[in-house]
């Protein structure tokens, strides 16, 4: 059973809650931080695995070690991760059938969620 595991910084995470914005014509669009969010967690977790992208069912886990007290929603954070990794450990984030999200210690020195994708066979 393959595992995966992809760390992305805190400073690259961004809320759904900034996702879109309302275009002229009343078209949603995502915005720029958005955007350049997921793209950076692409990157990154191309440079962290260089396998094959799983193409069966998967089991995500996301442990958040955020930068400080403030309360935050972290389920708000997971869908632009899923969707940033998604054509590099899996094929589609569709294919995740389980998944947790855990809040772990504040971590002053290297805030980050670090990921663990897992092949369910």
């Amino acid at each position: 059973m393959l595992k995966i595991k992809i760390s992305i910084p805190w400073k690259h995470l961004v809320s759904k809650n900034n996702k879109t914005i309302l275009l002229k014509g009343r078209r949603p669009a995502l915005t720029k931080e958005y955007r350049e969010g997921k793209e950076e967690s692409h990157r990154i977790a191309l440079e962290q695995y260089d396998g094959k992208p799983i193409e069966g069912s998967v089991n995500i886990v996301f442990r958040f070690f955020p930068p400080d007290k403030r309360r935050r929603d972290i389920f708000n954070y997971q869908e632009m991760l899923c969707d940033g990794i998604e054509g590099v450990v899996y094929v589609n984030d569709v294919q995740i059938d389980d998944g947790r999200v855990l809040r772990r210690k504040v971590s002053k020195t290297n805030p980050r969620v670090d990921i663990t994708i897992r092949e369910i066979e």
